[in-house]
This record gives structure tokens, sequence and C-alpha cells, in this order.
């Protein structure tokens, strides 16, 4: 069963430095990563009473990536941080949620609070690990916040919502 996990989360992270490294031809994994700067560690340790066991991020022209684990396998918070583009404005977030939802994203429930969308889907482990997203495109480019964890107060829109904006805050 663990095994299982492991493999599904590797796999995932896998996917996400290669979709990361298609726009450049190449990447590095590293916890100074822009997206990594989006996230406050210590934040992020209070929030799910323990320590980071890992904090890995990726860097391409236009995309970065981060992801801090803490605890365990099922306390982890994802940043993503796009490069500002045309495309990356044109949706609004009911659009961009219908986007997420046609291709082939299981969202279970959605809400947008003004330019912020956010949704609640999770990963199908052994025991489904819930998550919850926000994402918000303006003209410092596309900025996404994710946690997941089995505990519902840890993953309440108003919680990640509060962690993108903090997050937002930090772009440069």
């Amino acid at each position: 069963m663990l095994s299982k996990r492991l493999v599904f989360v590797g796999a995932l992270r896998a996917a996400l430095l290669v979709c990361a490294a298609a726009g450049s031809g190449q990447t590095t994994v590293n916890p100074n990563a822009k997206a990594c700067q989006l996230l406050s560690v210590p934040e992020l340790e209070a929030h799910f009473g323990g320590k980071a066991i890992s904090v890995r991020g990726s860097d391409t022209s236009t995309v970065s990536m981060c992801s801090v684990r803490v605890k365990d396998m099922r306390h982890e918070a994802t940043a993503q941080l796009n490069a500002p583009s045309p495309a990356s404005q044109a949706l609004t977030p009911q659009q961009r949620l219908e986007f997420f939802a046609n291709g082939g994203i299981k969202l279970s429930e959605t809400k947008v609070f003004g330019s912020i969308g956010c949704f609640k889907t999770s990963a199908p482990l052994d025991k489904p690990l819930p998550s919850t997203g926000c994402f918000l495109s303006d003209a410092k480019g596309y900025t996404a916040v994710t946690i997941a964890s089995d505990d519902s107060k840890q993953t309440s829109y108003e919680v990640v919502k509060a962690l993108l904006e903090k997050s937002a805050a930090r772009r440069k």
C-alpha cells in the first residue's frame, strides 16, 4: 500500500517537473526555486503541526514549481508560478475551472472569490488524499497554491485562499 503511494507521488512530482521543463528544454530540482520563495516553510510547519521533511522545486524560463511536504506524505503544500502572458490572463477564474474540469481533473467542488478561483479534489491513492487549490492570474503571472491533508480544517477554502494571497504578495 505504501509503495503504491510512493510510486504515485513520485510519478506526480516527475510529471510536474517534466511539464515545467517543457518550455525550456532543461530544469533543475532545488529548494530555492522561485515558487519555493512564495511558500513560507515556518508558516506551513505551524499550519500542519510538524517539521518540513522535503522542499523540492524547479525553475524554467516560464514556469516555477515547488512542493513542501510536512510530517509525512499526507501533509503537503505546492505552489506554481507562471510568467505573465496574454494567454494566462485571458481566462476568468470560472473559465479556468471549467478548463480544468474539461481537461480531466475531477473537481468535487469549486468556488470563485472575485479574481481568485478555488477547487477541491483528491489524489487517487489507496486512501484518497483531499486537497484544495486556489489560483490567481494577473499582470504578474499565474500563481497557484494547493494544500493536501486529511484534515478538512487544513484544506478549507479560507485557509488556502489566505496562503495564496500571502504567496501572491511575495511575488517579484
